[in-house]
């Protein structure tokens, strides 16, 4: 059972899958200074993660739209991405590289739990189920990172997978927000999040890349270089070809 708090939603989550019901979800998302942000994708197959799912929420309830039923969902990544509320997310940027890509530009005013945990006392890094249960006796449900998320009809696990992924977000932020103010963090943490307003955060490091593939091996100036580019042209035809 969902526990009772005044700062956890424990209404059902609906399955958004028309326009007009998204944009009664957006419009409520507007009047909200705070929402959460969670999103299921499968990653292993394309270039581009294939999304699959969108959880969006406030300190009242929680929507999971389908973006396979709703082909346009440019009105939520304004809502999302827009600096007139906070956002916030555990461990998001390949949520916000999602945002990124398919609304054109970086969010702002993100505030990552995961990343602000680690200032606030929490070890580094933390899980969303270890967080939330630092703060509160909640059953978080199974992972379900490697399930079929671009299956129809979603499972009722799936369902409430998805929806505890953003349930208590408020309620994590709210408790990382007072540890934060009595370490005197707080600028340490904004600075930290400030990140997932950078373009570039969300771009592949293709150096790291070589770095990897090289390993321990002793190249030199004219390998190495070489080694770069074939990097470079290996992730030019991924991109193009949408392949892994």
């Amino acid at each position: 059972p969902i526990p009772q708090h005044p700062d956890v939603p424990r209404d059902d989550a609906p399955l958004i899958t028309d326009v007009q019901d998204l944009a009664a979800v957006v419009d409520d998302l507007r009047q909200a200074t705070r929402i959460t942000f969670d999103t299921e994708f499968i990653g292993e197959e394309t270039y581009y993660p294939n999304l699959c799912l969108v959880q969006v929420g406030t300190r009242e309830r929680v929507y999971l739209v389908d973006p396979l039923a709703i082909d346009d969902l440019s009105a939520l990544w304004e809502v999302i991405a827009s600096p007139d509320r906070v956002t916030v997310v555990h461990a998001g940027r390949q949520d916000m590289q999602i945002l990124t890509r398919h609304w054109g530009a970086a969010p702002k005013n993100v505030v990552d739990t995961q990343l602000i945990g680690g200032l606030a006392g929490l070890p580094w890094p933390c899980s969303l189920t270890k967080s939330v249960q630092s703060v509160i006796d909640a059953p978080m449900p199974p992972g379900m990172t490697f399930t079929a998320w671009d299956a129809r009809p979603l499972s009722p696990n799936q369902l409430r997978y998805a929806a505890d992924d953003v349930r208590y977000l408020p309620i994590l932020h709210d408790h990382l927000q007072q540890h934060l103010a009595q370490a005197g963090h707080e600028a340490w943490a904004e600075q930290a999040c400030s990140v997932f307003e950078d373009p570039a955060w969300y771009e592949p490091d293709l150096n790291a890349q070589r770095r990897k593939i090289e390993g321990n091996r002793r190249f030199n100036k004219t390998q190495r270089r070489t080694l770069q580019r074939l990097v470079e042209q290996r992730d030019a035809i991924a991109r193009a070809e949408n392949l892994p």
